[in-house]
């Protein structure tokens, strides 16, 4: 028998990835041009994400998951803590759902290796991790 909350974190992975790969696949341009310019800093891939418009666009994802998963938010996310932060590794949305506990989708594009941050991976399914805690 499978677990409603892996049904329900693959459901939202297809539709991350499947809505919104081009968020995804920005993020992950973004990260090749900080690496590119070896400036692999939270501030500079913060810049370079919302320059793109990653940042501002991620509150509409959160809000398209609770609608993917029929449900909805408690409060109206914005670009900002606590739903939207980025990390070095890379920005990660969070939001309360309702019955199902705490959302966390994180694109991973950068890794700590041998005391560096360095590019992850380069495929928008491989960066992609939806929790549900």
């Amino acid at each position: 028998m499978s677990d409603p909350d892996d049904t329900a974190v693959e459901r939202v992975r297809e539709f991350l990835l499947s809505e919104h790969r081009s968020l995804v696949e920005t993020t992950l341009d973004c990260a090749d041009a900080v690496a590119e310019a070896d400036a692999v800093t939270t501030d500079a891939f913060e810049r370079a994400l919302r320059a793109q418009g990653v940042v501002d666009a991620l509150p509409g994802v959160l809000t398209g998951v609770a609608e993917t998963l029929e449900t909805r938010l408690p409060a109206r996310p914005v670009a900002a803590p606590p739903y939207v932060v980025v990390t070095r590794a890379g920005p990660v949305a969070r939001a309360t759902l309702p019955d199902r506990g705490r959302l966390v989708v994180t694109v991973a594009a950068f890794e700590r290796r041998d005391g560096r941050w360095v590019r992850h991976t380069e495929t928008p399914a491989a960066a992609l991790t939806v929790e549900l805690r």
